[in-house]
């Protein structure tokens, strides 16, 4: 069965440690280390939002509080993205209030499990 590129680069010790990128913001280049779930939210966002992910990220920088780093500043804005766009009626439809009471996949209760399986509570 062929490896699935998760985004992560696997150490010797069988680490998980995040994948460095290079982005654009205006005229310069920089790299950051995002999670595939944050790389894949942004990406979301800017076909939402219809713009290029320069644009994007340039909009998030200049937003950011000084002494706050772009990685971090990106993460921010992510969440507070979704955040501001989640509703009663989305949490409702996704199933979301039984989260501590449902079982996990040994069976024991307080477990993450989501639907879509991007996240494994490993």
């Amino acid at each position: 069965m062929a490896k699935r590129n998760t985004g992560y680069i696997i150490t010797g010790s069988g680490k998980k440690k995040l994948r460095a990128f290079n982005i654009q913001i205006g005229k310069k280049r920089t790299s950051v280390r995002l999670s595939p779930a944050v790389r894949e939210a942004i990406e979301k966002i800017a076909k939402l939002e219809h713009c290029e992910l320069p644009e994007l990220f340039a909009y998030i920088v200049r937003r950011k509080e000084k002494r706050v780093g772009r990685t971090t500043a990106i993460r921010e804005f992510v969440v507070r993205y979704f955040m501001d766009a989640a509703t009663e009626a989305g949490h409702r439809k996704a199933g979301h209030g039984k989260l501590i009471r449902r079982p996990d996949r040994a069976g024991h209760a307080g477990g993450w499990i989501n639907r879509n399986k991007r996240y494994s509570g490993e």
